[in-house]
């Protein structure tokens, strides 16, 4: 998975706001599955990758916060359990 497309995930709910509610359930299922990303042996590229993995996930989240957050729909109710 590309993590500048991860990172779209954020820029797509800031831009549409409390409308992202309804793609909660399979972004976090992407987001869950892209943080659980790891390489047994890694090495130089792989890490910098995982570095820049995890930069975009928390991107992401940060920007689907601030989108719910705009159309005062900032409560998160339905978060997979093992996030």
């Amino acid at each position: 998975m590309k993590p500048r497309i991860i990172e779209c995930l954020g820029d797509i709910a800031m831009a549409i706001g409390g409308h992202f509610e309804r793609y909660m359930p399979s972004t976090m299922m992407i987001l869950s599955a892209a943080s659980a990303t790891k390489f047994d042996n890694p090495n130089a590229d792989f890490a910098e990758y995982l570095k820049t993995l995890r930069e975009s996930i928390l991107a992401a989240y940060t920007g689907i916060v601030q989108g719910l957050h705009t159309d005062n729909k900032g409560t998160i109710q339905s978060v997979p359990a093992r996030l």
